[in-house]
């Protein structure tokens, strides 16, 4: 399974987007899974899993240190909410309730 979700390493002002193969422990920075790709539901672990999986994807990233990992998460660019990584949420860099306020104001402007 492909996990997903956003990382920021030591002395990094940004957040990077990473997309986490756990069957080859692979970790890919900077890029974002396809709708294809995403589980249909947020991710649900116990945290215990959580724990476990954070400390393989910090395995992975070796030679980085990793001041944060959010599985299965995006950080909407718009307001700065963490925002669920799922085939029915995903999105570039914005959530859903910012993505309306944009169609929102565009209508309101003609």
């Amino acid at each position: 399974m492909r996990i997903v979700g956003m990382l920021r390493s030591a002395g990094e002002p940004e957040h990077r987007f990473f997309v986490f193969d756990e069957h080859g422990d692979r970790l890919w920075v900077g890029e974002h899974a396809d709708q294809g790709a995403l589980p249909s539901r947020p991710l649900q672990l116990s945290d215990n899993a959580r724990r476990s999986l954070e400390e393989r994807i910090r395995r992975a990233a070796a030679g980085t240190t990793l001041e944060e990992v959010h599985l299965g998460q995006y950080r909407c660019a718009r307001c700065g909410g963490w925002e669920q990584a799922c085939r029915d949420s995903w999105s570039c860099d914005i959530c859903f309730d910012c993505s309306f306020d944009i169609a929102s104001e565009m209508a309101d402007r003609g």
